[in-house]
């Protein structure tokens, strides 16, 4: 596809992970220019070409040669007590400065959700925006946007009495861990190192932990911890309770083939990815 404005612009869709891999540098580059550092090349190979869902979408812009929009998602089945549900990360959107002002954000994220419905299958785009692009999604590309989720910082002996708060309903959407190969790939992201330990994953943070995982909510009635534990809360779970609040964490997706509204169980295993 090529976008006639004052420049010529072509777009490319990537969705093998071989055609991906030749526009590395490109990525890089574009990278560096948008959010202001390098690309972590052993990151960038684990989610977008380790995955063990299978390759990454991805829609790319290019003008003379240079890459200067991107649009990515990975994919990952999410389960809930009745079955598993398709879904795909998105991360790492970006366009270059130069070129902004020409609706690159919703082309090339409308490409890569065509697909998607190509495959008529029920399926999720789902991400973790920040303030400046949440309105974005919301706007040009129909996500729902959920704004009840933080995170808290709890004392690692008080993550028993979280038991009940973090009981997953039965029908709520997870990214299931217990699967070997995927607590594998989850567990070997590059940088500090973690594991799961009777279906509950602890990650080292700032001289404490982050709460990563938790397959069965009962197990943490056996967890002994030392120090601050940063927890993934809604308000709901919250009630009355008080926490310190480590910071905002924000959700948001965009439902394919699906007649019902969608329940997460979230989890930083789900989010802690890029």
């Amino acid at each position: 596809m090529t976008i006639d404005t004052d420049v010529t612009i072509d777009i490319l869709d990537l969705d093998r992970s071989a055609d991906l891999a030749r526009h590395r540098d490109g990525i890089a580059a574009l990278f560096a220019g948008a959010f202001g550092k390098p690309l972590d090349p052993e990151l960038w190979d684990w989610a977008y070409l380790r995955n063990p869902f299978g390759d990454a979408m991805v829609s790319v812009a290019m003008h003379q040669g240079r890459l200067i929009g991107h649009y990515a998602v990975i994919p990952l089945e999410l389960r809930n007590d009745e079955g598993g549900l398709r879904a795909y990360l998105s991360m790492t959107t970006m366009v270059d400065a130069e070129f902004r002002m020409l609706g690159l954000f919703k082309t090339l994220a409308e490409r890569v959700y065509a697909r998607i419905e190509e495959r008529g299958a029920p399926a999720v785009v789902c991400g973790f925006p920040n303030d400046s692009s949440a309105p974005g999604f919301e706007r040009k590309l129909g996500w729902t946007i959920l704004d009840d989720v933080r995170v808290v910082t709890v004392a690692g002996e008080e993550l028993r009495d979280l038991t009940s708060v973090l009981r997953r309903p039965s029908a709520s959407y997870f990214l299931d861990m217990d699967t070997p190969e995927v607590a594998r790939w989850r567990t070997g992201k590059p940088g500090p190192a973690w594991s799961l330990r009777d279906g509950i994953g602890l990650k080292p943070h700032a001289g404490g932990h982050d709460l990563m995982y938790v397959g069965d909510a009962a197990a943490l009635a056996d967890v002994r911890v030392s120090g601050p534990v940063n927890v993934l809360l809604d308000r709901a779970q919250l009630g009355d309770r008080s926490y310190g609040e480590a910071f905002d964490y924000r959700f948001g997706y965009r439902a394919f083939q699906l007649a019902q509204p969608v329940d997460f169980s979230l989890q930083m295993c789900l989010s802690d990815v890029f």
